[in-house]
């Protein structure tokens, strides 16, 4: 069987050193109320620790208004080229 169990070392090295790199970014929290479509979008952040730090605190806070629920995402925010 291809691919399961076979790990490029170089791949995942490169892979690895990209993701640290990532971390030190400035950070956001988007937030997807389900029922009404509403995309919020929170930050920046100092890193993804901070960001996810106030989104657990938002999403307590709103859970009981948010009727469908919602989705949390944190995500770096890329620097512009």
């Amino acid at each position: 069987m291809f691919g399961v169990g076979v790990t490029d070392e170089s791949v995942t090295a490169a892979w690895s050193g990209d993701e640290r790199l990532r971390l030190d970014l400035e950070h956001v929290a988007v937030v997807f109320e389900r029922a009404s479509g509403l995309v919020s979008v929170f930050g920046p952040f100092v890193g993804p620790v901070d960001a996810s730090v106030f989104a657990d605190r938002y999403a307590l806070e709103i859970a009981e208004v948010a009727v469908g629920g919602m989705s949390v995402v944190v995500a770096p925010l890329d620097p512009g080229e």
